[in-house]
């Protein structure tokens, strides 16, 4: 049975395989590596033992990978590409010192590589999870090993206890896109095995791409039954972080523009425009024509400064006297729903987040001519990341929800 690829990791042992699968067999990655062919031969054994399936097919001159086998080992590159340029940054050394990284090797654990990304996680030693027979004393020890091993200072201490120090949050971050590589690796079925992947985690921006998202999801569970989606609503600056700390792999929303091409590369789904909705038996819904002094009158429910959507709301009552009441600031579409449909109250929206309430009448939109900007919806995706087959086809779903979705506006407006 297969456990998970984090257990017990022995960074010596993924490196022998990475050497077998390099080497063309156990002979030469033992020349390659200065370590005896039973060491080699065992550590592949044992590995392929946990996974429950052979990584390479022995012959006489050689091994060479399986189907699986190939996935694996890219797998395992790039899991150990990202340890070693995070260590080499740390050590102030050149990327492939055989002598240092075979010391790192021998010392560094899984265990210490979970610990580290704990304690980022919680900022403080006095907020790590207590993992089963695992004491929050342990992980400080197991924490400091790691330290010990890389012979740097990795935490500090605080008010709060020891937290990360900048070093520490650094590698914590590459430790945790690391083991991305590894968490993304099957262990429920041969398709998944197949493929790679056993879960796609997206980040939801509010009011934002609701529908295209939906839609996206329902037809990708039926080519790929096996592969969890898990959908993570939050604001911009959350789900950023959690992007560029490698927790959730694309963010699908309203794009922005900021400062961190050089970490995150976006894609343009489509143009949407902004629109302003009420209950369908709204005092403004019989005029044909709504002008922004007679909107400022009304309460709103609109998001908290800083939002792109705030900012637009802010703009259409710019050199009025009078400004509108925020009666309640949220992020959540079915929370500004319900305040909507059981007051008079008013709010900006993206069209394609409320169509489907439009459609159906749940909702009615406002007739606003001096509404003409548009909002970008698309994909955000940390620049480095090599996405899976089913990440591609989760992404394709969602180019093809899209194409969808705009030919049946069109044909509406038609």
């Amino acid at each position: 049975m297969m456990t998970h690829p984090l257990e017990n990791l022995n960074l010596r042992h993924l490196r022998m395989i990475q050497s077998v699968g390099k080497m063309g067999g156990v002979s030469n990655a033992s020349r390659t590596l200065y370590t005896s062919q039973p060491a080699i031969t065992h550590a592949l054994a044992k590995f392929e033992d946990r996974l429950g399936f052979r990584l390479f097919k022995r012959a006489p001159r050689g091994c060479y990978p399986t189907q699986r086998g190939q996935y694996y080992l890219l797998r395992i590159d790039r899991f150990l590409e990202t340890l070693d340029n995070a260590i080499a940054r740390i050590l102030s050394q050149p990327v492939g010192r055989r002598d240092e990284r075979q010391q790192v090797d021998r010392l560094i654990t899984g265990s210490q590589l979970r610990s580290l990304i704990a304690l980022s996680d919680q900022k403080s030693t006095d907020g790590f999870p207590h993992e089963p027979g695992v004491s929050p004393a342990s992980l400080r020890r197991s924490v400091r090993r790691l330290e010990c091993a890389l012979a740097t200072p990795l935490i500090k201490r605080s008010s709060r206890g020891l937290e990360p120090n900048y070093k520490g949050h650094f590698l914590a971050g590459e430790f945790r896109r690391a083991i991305r590589e590894f968490e993304s690796l099957p262990h429920e079925s041969f398709s998944v095995v197949q493929d790679g992947c056993d879960e796609v985690v997206v980040g939801v921006l509010p009011f934002a791409g609701a529908q295209i998202l939906a839609e996206a999801t329902h037809q990708f569970r039926s080519l790929f039954p096996f592969v969890r989606v898990r959908l993570i609503s939050g604001s911009y600056q959350k789900l950023f972080a959690d992007l560029t700390s490698n927790r959730i792999d694309i963010v699908v929303g309203t794009l922005r523009r900021g400062d961190d091409a050089s970490l995150i590369s976006r894609e343009v789904l489509m143009n949407d425009n902004y629109c302003v909705v009420a209950r369908p038996e709204h005092p403004l819904t019989q005029f044909e024509e709504v002008m922004p002094a007679e909107i400022a009158y009304f309460q709103w429910v609109g998001p908290p400064n800083g939002s792109p959507r705030r900012a637009r709301i802010d703009r259409i009552f710019h050199g009025l006297h009078t400004a509108p009441d925020f009666f309640c600031e949220t992020t959540s579409h079915s929370i500004s729903r319900q305040l909507l449909l059981s007051s008079d109250m008013l709010t900006l929206a993206a069209r394609s987040s409320v169509q489907y309430d439009l459609t159906h009448g749940i909702l009615s939109e406002l007739h606003c001519p001096f509404f003409d900007d548009t909002v970008q919806i698309g994909i955000s995706m940390r620049r480095e990341w090599q996405p899976s087959a089913a990440h591609s086809a989760f992404i394709g779903e969602l180019r093809a929800a899209t194409l969808q979705l705009t030919n049946q506006a069109c044909q509406e407006i038609a």
